[in-house]
């Protein structure tokens, strides 16, 4: 009898196909809900993390410590619970295909955590669009000037007094704040002197500074106690390392 090959397969792809779109028995989705709660107060706790492991899918619950997952295949789950002030729970759950409901209690528990450093961030930005009141002078302004001090330097600057004391020493006042309130440093650490009486800002050679910055407000905070009145930043210049020699 002669065969017919090709009939023979456009027959098995048919029920193939056919046997594809037969939907399975188990598989019929539902809806799997449940509560989370204080295990020694029974009370609701909101704002726990839900998770199917399997399915890899998350809930938050709300207020009444509920929480629900649509359009889960029957079958079994594995569910796990998370809250920033409990210990984690989990709990394995077999859902029919009518639904299910299931409680999950969680206990207090106390995490320890790492010491918490709080530091204050400086970094650069144009002087007009800075929060507070702040100025500076350039290399070129200053080798402009005919002040000789980093005091006198400074003094030109709105806001920024010289006061003296005697022949021998120069101190600054910004805004009518006097040294005591008033911070110096030279590139970024304080310049402290043993006594009151002593000029911190005489100790610095003008010939050497590249850049100097005056903080006129509370921003001065930035530099530490004693910078109510106001900060005073001193940048010398930094060495060039090149091939060629320099001359400035």
């Amino acid at each position: 009898m002669p065969s017919f090959p090709h009939a023979r397969c456009a027959c098995l792809s048919a029920l193939l196909f056919a046997a594809a779109c037969v939907p399975a028995g188990d598989t019929h989705a539902a809806t799997l809900r449940g509560r989370v709660i204080d295990r020694e107060t029974l009370r609701p706790v909101e704002g726990a993390a839900v998770r199917v492991a399997e399915a890899g899918r998350v809930q938050f619950t709300g207020a009444d410590g509920a929480f629900a997952f649509l359009s889960l295949p029957a079958g079994r789950w594995t569910l796990s619970a998370r809250h920033l002030a409990y210990a984690g729970g989990e709990r394995a759950v077999t859902l029919a295909e009518a639904g299910d409901s299931v409680t999950i209690a969680l206990r207090t528990a106390i995490h320890p955590a790492d010491e918490v450093l709080v530091q204050s961030a400086r970094s650069a930005f144009p002087l007009r669009r800075g929060p507070w009141a702040a100025g500076a002078r350039s290399a070129e302004q200053l080798a402009a000037q005919n002040a000789v001090t980093p005091s006198e330097k400074a003094a030109e600057l709105p806001g920024v007094a010289l006061v003296r004391d005697g022949s021998w020493q120069t101190a600054v006042s910004i805004r009518g704040m006097t040294r005591s309130n008033v911070v110096a440093l030279v590139d970024h650490t304080r310049i402290e002197t043993a006594n009151d009486l002593a000029g911190a800002l005489s100790l610095v050679n003008a010939a050497d500074l590249e850049r100097i910055e005056v903080m006129k407000s509370p921003g001065s905070v930035l530099f530490g106690s004693g910078a109510l009145g106001g900060a005073i930043q001193m940048i010398t210049r930094r060495a060039p390392f090149a091939a060629a020699s320099r001359w400035s």
